[in-house]
């Protein structure tokens, strides 16, 4: 995956992407750089992230957005701010 997606994007989201423990895992794809499903069967849960043209910026898709919703968010954050969802969205997984 290290030489598939940008290396900002590789050792931003890395550390986190090895701790998956299993309430997630990775789904190779075309349409995103990284791209997460819920390992319940039963669950539509997912976590996308793409660059963007913005070099500090990655778009992300999330469903749940939240821990009080199940809706789809999505949203264009820093690397920073991407990783922090990205965790929370594995905590709301656990």
């Amino acid at each position: 995956m290290k030489k598939e997606i940008p290396l900002k994007m590789w050792h931003t989201f890395q550390p986190v992407l090895e701790k998956l423990e299993g309430v997630a895992k990775q789904i190779k794809s075309s349409q995103y750089a990284i791209y997460l499903k819920d390992t319940d069967l039963q669950s539509d849960f997912f976590f996308t992230c793409n660059s963007t043209d913005y070099a500090d910026k990655v778009s992300v898709g999330v469903k749940p957005g939240w821990d009080h919703s199940i809706q789809i968010h999505k949203v264009d954050q820093t690397y920073a701010d991407a990783r922090k969802t990205l965790e929370n969205w594995l905590n709301i997984l656990k």
